[in-house]
Parts: C-alpha cells; structure tokens; sequence
C-alpha cells in the first residue's frame, strides 16, 4: 500500500508543521534551558540518573552515569553529547553549581580539554544539594508508562546566573557569559522576596562574578557586561605576565604572542608557570615597548589581550509551562521572575507539610489508642480471632495497620511516648499553618546565604 501523500503550501508547512512543532522541540529539548533550574534536557536527565543511584562520597565512573541516563531517563540523543554533557557537570570553571566532582583530567579555565570520560571518576559535590529540594512537588516527564526525569528542579535561586553557556536554536538564542557567585545570587534573591508588595523598593545590589581559576578582579562597565584582567608587571624591556582574563587559554593566548612574534612586534616570549601558575615573560624593542607604555598601557594590554569584556547576554528561557520566555533584559529580570515563580511553590510546600503532619498525626493517634486498650486491657489481643480484634478497632475507628507493631511496643512507655511526639506534631503543624510562605522562603534563603 502507497504511502498516503499530503500536498500543502510551503508557507503553510514552515508556519504550521516547521515554525510550531520542529522549533518547539529544538528550543524545549535541545537549545535553551529553563528559567527555574538553568537546566537544558540532556543536563536534567544526566543529573536525573546520577542522584538517584550515586551515593555521597562514593565515586563511579562516566562512563557509569552515562549508561544509567539511557536506563533512567530515556535520553534519545548521542552518545558523544551526552559524554560531554556529564563532564560539563563538574566543569567548575563554567558553572559555580556543578553537581559533580570529577576525579581525572576534566579541564580548566585555562586548557579546556577533559580527558575521554572512560578515564573519569565522579563524585557527587555539596552543590548536589542544591538541585534536592521539594523533591515531593516536582512533575516528572513520562517515557511512555515509565517516570523519568522531573520537568525542572526547584532550587532556591536562579542559578541559571551561575553558569556560563550558549545555545542556539531555530528563532531563538540564549547566552549568559558571565558566571555570579552562589552566594551573590542568594543575596539578591533575597532583597527581591523583601520588595514584594513594598512601596518603596530596595534598589538590587551589583551581584558579583565568580569564576573558577581567574583570581583577578572585575570590572562592571554596563549592559550586564564585565572586564577582567592580567596582572602583569614591567621592567625594562620586559612585560612578565602572571595572570590572564577570563576568556584566554593557554592555548588561545600563546597563538597570539607567537603571531605577534611573527610579525615582529615583540621579540620573544618564553612561558616559565608551571602547573596552576599562570607566567609568561614577553620582550620588547625599547622603543615600540615605550610606545605602548602610553596612555596607562592600554595599546600593550590591547596588543597582547591582556584584558577582555564578556560579550552581551540573550536572555531567552524555557519557563515553567514550557513556554520560550523572550521578554527578560537583565539579571535583576532573571532573579525578580525566578523568585515570584519560586515564591508560588511555597503554598505547594505547606499544603504538602500540613497534609503530611496531620497524617502523621493521625496514625501515631491511632497507635497510641491501640496501645491504651491493650494496656488498660480494654482490648484482649492473646488467643483471640483476628476477625474480633479487627471488629474492635473497626467499631473504635482505629485503622487495622496498628496490627503490625511489634509485641514489645505495646507498653506504657511507648504510649506516654507517642503522646509526646503527638504534641510536638501538633505544634509544628500550628507554626507552619501560622507561617507565611513568604517568610518561610525568607528563612530558606537565609539558611543558604549562611552555609555558602
């Protein structure tokens, strides 16, 4: 039987089958990352499989992680990007939230290269902790009848503002090229809870970069843009370099000092840093080295790339009802939407706790009713039917999972016990009850900001 062949416009097909389906999956699946956990699919199912069988402290290998994200998550793309995607995981030096902790060669600020992830060992970090959140209130994607990955994390901050990275898909960018400070983000998250429904608002602090690797300063000049710098020194003929900005490698930087060694313009260069030690030595013609000293030595830092400013930002998101979110400018955007979205979760959160408690209550009630008719012998339990001992507890509304505790519980300790933990349940079910979810947020955030 022929194939069945549906004839439509062209225009019909790139705004209809193209523009709505193909763009939506590129942007949702591939390209552009969400707005509540920074997150792009693959990183989510990665992260997804490594939580659910890793243990704290106990390292296994990539190639581990890699085989139980096709198992728990139902990755369908390569297997090449996905390696690639683990090790990205403990990148430190493109992310201050990795996951991971690699053990091997994963690459630095200054030589990129990871080793192939065969050779990799990883361990969960402290920043784990970060991603385990309300993990009660998460929804998870569905592979066919099987639950995989959530649709998205609930950290406590944006820390899509803690990483750096690009992707680009049909109609649509996303870059953040500059990574804040874990503790930076908290801090401002924080101010931004504090303005909701104030008159007068508290203007966001400068949030400050961090980078693992560049130990040198920043600089703010605009448009969510930032200058880092060498540190370097001069004497006499001699420009000794012990630092480099933050988007230069090794490689990068000495490509450049050897064309420029080819055209003349310095005469030599040597690298004498040794591992982790950044030390380049750069000689000069006296005359061009003068030339150059002008104005506060901006022609030598131009010449030799000694600082750089990081490009513009594209704020383009995936947002909670995986919808593309274009209309953010600035950080102060990203961090004021993440915190009204967050915010919302927490009426989710007490309504979970309050429900949990109140059952927790309700069976610990039960229990300690059992225990006082057995002990004030109101209930014979020994050589009895269990048809009369479930008639009992039936016509006294005690549920029949009472039956399974244990002989030795049922004593006048474990009930004037029980009682205690009922009182103490019913107090805490009153303070959270009592509780807004603005300061319960409040008192979280507060919580992170000290431990970071």
């Amino acid at each position: 039987m022929k194939p069945k062949i549906q004839k439509q416009k062209i225009s019909h097909f790139f705004t209809n089958e193209y523009a709505k389906k193909y763009v939506k999956y590129v942007c949702e699946e591939r390209a552009i990352p969400s707005i509540i956990d920074g997150f792009k699919p693959s990183y989510r199912k990665s992260l997804h499989a490594a939580l659910s069988f890793m243990k704290k402290g106990i390292s296994v290998s990539g190639i581990e992680i890699v085989g139980e994200t096709y198992k728990r998550s139902a990755y369908h793309h390569g297997n090449s990007s996905l390696e690639d995607v683990v090790i990205k995981h403990g990148a430190d030096y493109l992310t201050n939230s990795s996951p991971l902790v690699i053990s091997g060669s994963g690459g630095d600020l200054r030589n990129n290269d990871a080793s192939a992830i065969r050779y990799l060992k990883f361990i969960l970090s402290d920043n784990a902790s970060l991603y385990k959140h309300d993990l009660q209130l998460l929804e998870h994607n569905y592979d066919g009848d099987k639950q995989i990955e959530p649709k998205f994390y609930l950290p406590l901050i944006p820390l899509v503002l803690a990483s750096r990275g690009s992707g680009t898909a049909v109609a649509y960018a996303f870059a953040n090229n500059m990574s804040y400070s874990l503790k930076s983000i908290a801090e401002t998250s924080l101010i931004s809870l504090e303005n909701l429904g104030r008159k007068k608002q508290i203007e966001l602090p400068k949030m400050k970069p961090y980078v693992d690797g560049y130990d040198g300063r920043f600089e703010y000049v605009g448009e969510d843009k930032w200058k880092s710098f060498s540190e370097y020194s001069i004497k006499g003929n001699k420009v000794t370099i012990l630092g480099l900005p933050v988007d230069q490698t090794y490689d990068k930087f000495e490509k450049n000092l050897s064309t420029l060694l080819d055209k003349g313009k310095i005469l030599n260069f040597t690298n004498e840093g040794t591992k982790g030690v950044i030390k380049y030595v750069v000689n000069f013609n006296a005359t061009d080295l003068t030339r150059l000293k002008k104005n506060n030595c901006i022609p030598l830092e131009k010449l030799l790339k000694l600082t750089s400013v990081s490009a513009k930002n594209t704020y383009t998101f995936i947002d909670e009802n995986q919808n593309v979110l274009t209309d953010i400018v600035d950080v102060y955007g990203v961090v004021n939407y993440f915190v009204r979205y967050r915010l919302t979760r927490y009426n989710d959160r007490k309504k979970f706790l309050l429900a949990d408690i109140k059952k927790r209550i309700s069976e610990k009630s039960d229990l300690s009713r059992f225990i006082k008719f057995v002990i004030d012998k109101k209930l014979v339990i020994q050589n009895r039917p269990i048809k009369e001992i479930k008639k009992f507890l039936t016509d006294n509304k005690i549920t029949h999972n009472v039956l399974t505790v244990s002989v030795t519980k049922l004593t006048k300790e474990e009930y004037e016990k029980l009682l205690k933990e009922i009182k103490m349940l019913e107090k805490e079910h009153s303070t959270i009850k009592s509780t807004t979810i603005t300061n319960m947020y409040k008192k979280d955030l507060k919580e992170l900001i000290k431990s970071l």
